[in-house]
């Protein structure tokens, strides 16, 4: 029997990596991203109604507010480089 996803665990995978075992295996490649103690729970909700992107661990969880902050502790608006 053929498995229908990969499920890859440890540190972020990158788009290169989950890209060869996607092609390699035939199947989509989710990255659970446990990192410790704060990734899986605060950035692991895989949801297929908005799909994935190849190297992001998804959306945070309901109950937290992730945001990316700068070298000064200011947050950056979403999609800044």
């Amino acid at each position: 029997m053929r498995g229908q996803a990969l499920f890859v665990a440890g540190e972020r995978c990158d788009p290169t990596t989950s890209e060869a075992f996607s092609q390699a295996l035939g199947v989509d490649v989710l990255d659970n991203y446990w990192q410790t103690e704060t990734g899986w729970p605060i950035c692991g909700f895989q949801d297929e109604a908005i799909g994935t992107v190849s190297g992001s661990c998804s959306l945070p969880f309901p109950g937290y507010n992730v945001v990316v902050l700068d070298e000064e502790g200011n947050e950056l608006p979403r999609d800044e480089p």
